[in-house]
């Protein structure tokens, strides 16, 4: 069984003051138990008369009850809460109402389902909350990724913290671009890696056609044919030996949404990306001191490629 405490709604009519309480102590709730009734004031909105010289009495506030149902199943381990206590929106935020003993807190959620026991956290009824509101906090910057409630994000923050204390290291954030890597769109990269291939790959056949004759030259003919070749040969662009690191990938912009549908997408671009001068040797240096994050401010299809 996991401990885990529940806090009043932000959605009630604050102030509130406790009524009574429905679910004692060792009781079993489920999800649409009543927990608790509670009063609170509600004014009604001000009439107005159709006769501009009438003037109507302000309306009076009025004493109304309701009661809060719980949105998960377990066991009440306590009350933090007393009959007769009156409850203001920034002490439902601060302090939890009661103490749920629970099979499962459902913390992670992953792809509409709990990490830990399997149940559809997706799953709606006339209460109108899921179980996916337990774990709203994403880890990752990925929409169908994994998410964790609250208390699991602290509880991660807390044992990240101890880890670095204990490595005796920090935290360094570093930006992708001009950082890490040299991206560009330039087409006339796109031509001098081509260029470059070109000539790699004439190399090789020139390689190959000389391994299969097996016969062996005289110098003299040996002389001839290497100018023969240098006549024939393409010239390598004198770039090449600085973009061969180079790796390129196609990706398309994304389309914008005007009106609630998208426009029509562009033809995908021509990315270019080159590791900066001594990246390896800069990550090796700092990995001893600092646990490394890589940022971007591009879209999330830049990132992952």
């Amino acid at each position: 069984m996991t401990t885990t405490p529940i806090y009043l709604p932000e959605s009630l009519q604050y102030p509130i003051v406790i009524t009574s309480i429905a679910a004692q102590p060792s009781s079993t709730v489920a999800r649409g138990t009543k927990l608790l009734h509670y009063s609170f004031e509600y004014t009604p909105r001000r009439t107005y008369s159709p006769d501009p010289t009438a003037k109507a009495p302000p309306p009076k506030p009025e004493k109304r009850f309701s009661s809060w149902e719980a949105t998960s199943d377990g066991v009440v381990k306590e009350w933090h809460l007393r009959p007769g206590q009156r409850i203001t929106l920034k002490e439902a935020k601060e302090t939890p109402a009661l103490t749920l003993l629970e099979e499962c807190p459902h913390s992670m959620q992953i792809a509409g389902l709990c990490t830990q026991c399997g149940k559809d956290m997706t799953i709606t009824d006339y209460i109108g909350i899921t179980d996916e509101s337990r774990a709203g906090i994403r880890m990752t910057h990925d929409a169908a990724g994994p998410t964790v409630s609250a208390n699991e994000a602290r509880r991660i923050e807390q044992d990240t913290a101890d880890k670095l204390r204990t490595a005796r290291k920090l935290i360094l954030i570093v930006d992708l671009d001009q950082t890490i890597v040299h991206a560009t769109v330039d087409p006339t990269v796109g031509e001098w890696i081509a260029q470059g291939k070109a000539y790699e790959n004439r190399m090789a056949e020139k390689a190959a056609a000389k391994a299969a004759k097996g016969a062996v030259l005289s110098k003299d003919e040996d002389d001839d044919d290497t100018a023969s070749d240098s006549d024939s040969e393409i010239e390598v662009n004198p770039n090449w030996e600085t973009l061969k690191d180079v790796a390129q990938f196609k990706l398309a912009p994304e389309a914008p949404v005007r009106r609630g549908k998208p426009m029509v997408r562009e033809e995908p671009c021509d990315y270019y990306i080159k590791p900066r001068p001594g990246l390896s040797t800069f990550l090796t240096s700092l990995k001893e001191k600092y646990e490394m994050h890589v940022y971007t401010m591009g879209t999330r299809a830049y990132a992952l490629q």
